[in-house]
Formats: structure tokens, C-alpha cells, sequence
């Protein structure tokens, strides 16, 4: 039975890795293409769709990324290029590339202060998509006109990046399980999962 399982998800992983993120490329490739007005000028309600379809797009991926991902720690292939950054600068980047995706619920990212000058070892891009996935998770929870304030400080020799939100947060009976794959809690009277 394990073996059939392992087998499936070798099978999900190939279908991921192949099947999907190719032609997932292609699509946000040609969506560029037409917002940048290669295929001719197209009506502002037209780029808006666009837009909307090529940040959709833009999620598939990062969602598939991350399942190939989860399978590479797996199996101890994960590699990492850690090198010196400076911190704040990727705070911002992660902010702007979710900017779009937090208007959609009325919810509005901010820089809640700063260090300035700090510069910290990480993979950069590692560190963008973990901030994605924390920063789109408080978003979709967030109440309407609520924001979503990010901050840094530090605390000896360490920094910590912390994501705060208004939403109804995590139930304590599902604490144990928040790290686990595929869980996802059900909020009472609410279709949102966390």
C-alpha cells in the first residue's frame, strides 16, 4: 500500500512538473505580451481581465512550485543559496508582488516601521515565497479594510519578520496540525480555510 502511494505521488509530482507548469509559462508569457501591448492596444476593461488572469496564473504556478518543493525537502534534494541581503528591500518586494492580490479582499499591506542597513544570510527566493505565502494567507482572512502590517526587529543577533493580521486566527484545537501537509481548518460559519 505505501509502495502504491509513493507511486502516486511520483505520478502528481511528474503531472506538476510537466503537465502543468510548461503550459502555465506560456500562458503568463502571452498575457504579458497583450497587457504590454504587443497584439495591439486592447480596452481597459480588457487589460484589466488580463491582469486579473495573469496574477491567477501567477498563483497556479507559485502553488505547484510549492508542491515540487515539499517533495524536494522530502527526499533531502532542496538546495539553497544562501548569500548576504539586505532585508528590507525583500520585505518590499514581497509586499508589492502581493499588493494586487490583497485589493481583491479590501485589504491593505503595510511596512510597520523598519531596521534600516540590516543585512541578513537567507536565499533570497526562499524568502520571498515564504513572506508570499504568509502575506496572501492574511489577506484572505483579513477583515475587509483591515490591514495587513509586516515588521522586522531584532532581538540580539537575530531579525524576526512578523506578519499580523485582523482575521479570526487559527482554531487552538487545529494548532497542532498547522505544519502538516494537506490540513486545512474549517472556520465555523466561514467557507475561508486556513
Amino acid at each position: 500500500e505505501r509502495k502504491q502511494v509513493e507511486k502516486f505521488k511520483e505520478e502528481v509530482i511528474s503531472i506538476v512538473s510537466h503537465e502543468l507548469r510548461s503550459p502555465l509559462t506560456s500562458i503568463m508569457n502571452s498575457l504579458s505580451l497583450i497587457a504590454d501591448g504587443e497584439a495591439g492596444e486592447i480596452p481597459e476593461q480588457a487589460q484589466k481581465l488580463i491582469k486579473i488572469a495573469n496574477r491567477s496564473s501567477e498563483r497556479v504556478l507559485r502553488l505547484a512550485n510549492d508542491m515540487l518543493d515539499v517533495r524536494k525537502i522530502e527526499l533531502g534534494l532542496m538546495e539553497f543559496n544562501f548569500q548576504s541581503h539586505e532585508l528590507i528591500p525583500l520585505i518590499e518586494q514581497s509586499i508589492e508582488a502581493n499588493r494586487a492580490y490583497a485589493e481583491q479582499f479590501g485589504v491593505e499591506i503595510v511596512l510597520d516601521g523598519h531596521l534600516s542597513d540590516v543585512k541578513v544570510s537567507v536565499d533570497s527566493d526562499r524568502l520571498v515565497q515564504v513572506m508570499t505565502n504568509l502575506i496572501t494567507n492574511a489577506a484572505k482572512f483579513s477583515p475587509p479594510e483591515e490591514k495587513v502590517e509586516i515588521s522586522a526587529s531584532r532581538n540580539g543577533e537575530l531579525i524576526r519578520v512578523a506578519v499580523k493580521d485582523k482575521g479570526p486566527g487559527i482554531p487552538e484545537e487545529f494548532h497542532r496540525q498547522v505544519f502538516e501537509k494537506f490540513t486545512q481548518a474549517q472556520l465555523p460559519g466561514s467557507r475561508r480555510k486556513t
